[in-house]
């Protein structure tokens, strides 16, 4: 796999990506695959989530990268824990994307990240610095009742439909 350093994994035949980076929306293995990867490591980065995925309730207690990964479907992160530092810098969110009531106790990394279907924060709780510079949001994003304990950092941030920052 292109991303072996990530993954692990070797690379599907006749393919230069394994199940978990290929960018596909039939994968039918992948939940599989993603349950033994997460089981392993917490770096995420460059995995392309093909349907509707849900972490809602997790723990992450070592820094998580999902980096310039890719959800297709929605992506469910309510009530989530981050212990550690939290990377979605360069991740396209093409399903809504709910971080309602997550918390953040490290940094909270969201450089360029591209919400296209719209997003909530309703609810979170960032403690460590929090970053949304040059972030893009498409539809409606919410941040009602969001706590920041730290600097947020929205600067260039795109604001292309409705949003609540209350």
């Amino acid at each position: 796999c292109t991303h072996i350093n990530v993954c692990g994994r070797y690379a599907m035949p006749g393919r230069n990506e394994c199940i978990l980076h290929l960018r596909s929306r039939f994968k039918p293995s992948f939940h599989l695959a993603l349950l033994v990867h997460l089981l392993r490591t917490s770096n995420c980065e460059y995995i392309v989530f093909p349907t509707d995925v849900h972490f809602n309730g997790m723990q992450f207690g070592d820094p998580v990268r999902f980096a310039f990964s890719e959800f297709l479907g929605a992506a469910d992160f309510r009530k989530v824990r981050f212990g550690d530092k939290a990377v979605f810098s360069d991740v396209r969110f093409h399903g809504q994307a709910d971080f309602s009531g997550a918390a953040f106790s490290g940094e909270a990394d969201f450089f360029d990240a591209d919400f296209r279907d719209g997003c909530s924060f309703d609810d979170s709780e960032f403690i460590g610095p929090a970053s949304f510079h040059a972030a893009n949001y498409a539809e409606a994003a919410s941040f009602s009742g969001a706590q920041f304990r730290r600097d947020a950092n929205f600067e260039f941030a795109r604001f292309d439909a409705g949003h609540n920052l209350e």
